[in-house]
């Protein structure tokens, strides 16, 4: 299984999520999503992953729309760990206005 696990907190501004998947040993990684709206949970904004010694894990764009009572996400960027270009898709839930929620898998490329 190559999934992964997101879980974001509001802040102004932006969300702050901690993150992890196989390729980082089941490690929490860092996530900031910037430009975000207050109360948007659908949009498409800049992401970056770190891991805590600040090592670069991803870079790039995540998209959320709606899907039912949930959401689908997507990030699109460069992954310095993976040589190239790397993309995950995911499902997720507004728990509270302040928590979202979220499980992802990566998008082999063709």
């Amino acid at each position: 299984m190559k999934a992964g696990i997101v879980l974001y907190r509001r802040v102004p501004g932006s969300l702050m999520g901690e993150w992890s998947d196989d390729d980082i040993a089941g490690k929490l990684a860092n996530e900031t999503v910037r430009d975000v709206d207050d109360g948007a949970v659908t949009g498409d904004w800049p992401v970056e992953i770190l891991l805590p010694d600040g090592t670069l894990v991803f870079s790039g764009r995540l998209s959320s729309t709606s899907f039912g009572d949930c959401l689908k996400l997507k990030w699109e960027g460069i992954s310095p760990q993976r040589k190239g270009t790397a993309r995950f898709e995911g499902i997720g839930r507004a728990v509270q206005d302040d928590l979202i929620v979220a499980s992802f898998e990566k998008v082999e490329q063709a």
